[in-house]
């Protein structure tokens, strides 16, 4: 049989047809994953790392640095000096109220 007799299908459309059905599966598996309890007890905002994430961050930002475990709820030496007196300007009377 010469190849000129031959036809074809013509398989247009089947590209998007088997994108469509992969897009089907991702979503499936990522559905699964997410709706896991497991998944929800380590990536929520409650979980032990991000508590400890948390708590270190607000530290960081408050003083800068990466502060040791003894440093913690005293107050930062770049805020008091030794008096006790703070190295920001205050007014010197206070404000008048509403």
């Amino acid at each position: 049989m010469p190849l000129s007799k031959v036809k074809v299908k013509k398989e247009k459309g089947q590209t998007a047809v088997e994108y469509i059905l992969l897009l089907a599966v991702i979503v499936v598996l990522v559905q699964s994953i997410y709706n896991n309890q497991l998944f929800k007890k380590v990536f929520s905002a409650e979980s032990p790392f991000f508590q400890v994430f948390k708590n270190q961050s607000k530290i960081n930002y408050t003083h800068a640095l990466m502060p040791s475990s003894s440093s913690q709820g005293q107050p930062h030496p770049s805020y008091v000096n030794e008096k006790g007196q703070s190295r920001f300007f205050l007014p010197l009377t206070p404000y008048p109220g509403n």
